[in-house]
């Protein structure tokens, strides 16, 4: 007779990621792929976000679902 193994599944969902602590360039998840847009944040207006031609307010829970990271630029040395 076959043992009885105990099954364990594993439920992962999807990493919580943090929300923008300051001003700058962040990588968002659009219908069309990835874009970088400027993100300035403030007490009264919340989240504003920016790109070309376009300049809108978002709330904690429309940034968390669409920011995928932040831009970061590192200086190389030749």
């Amino acid at each position: 007779m076959p043992e009885a193994r105990e099954s364990r599944t594993a439920w992962r969902s999807r990493p919580t990621r943090k929300l923008p602590r300051g001003e700058g360039l962040y990588i968002f998840s659009v219908p069309t792929g990835l874009a970088v847009k400027r993100v300035e944040v403030g007490l009264k207006r919340g989240f504003v976000v920016t790109g070309p031609g376009i300049s809108e307010e978002l709330g904690p829970m429309e940034i968390d679902r669409l920011l995928v990271g932040k831009v970061i630029f590192r200086r190389g040395g030749m």
